[in-house]
């Protein structure tokens, strides 16, 4: 089974229309004019790319 995980911050804004990646994270208070990949940090007004994150959860093909 395959699931996202996408962290969005208290006051984060995206905008209609974007496109967020699977286990991408938004930082409070972020403002996303763009589509984000997979695996990203992002903050800041305008939201820009911080670094990529990698997760890797013991359970990830199982159902939650």
């Amino acid at each position: 089974m395959a699931f996202r995980l996408i962290v969005i911050g208290i006051g984060a804004t995206v905008i209609q229309g974007i496109s967020i990646g699977d286990w991408a994270m938004i930082g409070a208070g972020a403002c996303v004019v763009g589509d984000l990949e997979d695996e990203v940090v992002a903050y800041g007004v305008p939201a820009k790319v911080a670094r990529r994150a990698r997760y890797y959860p013991e359970s990830s093909t199982e159902a939650i």
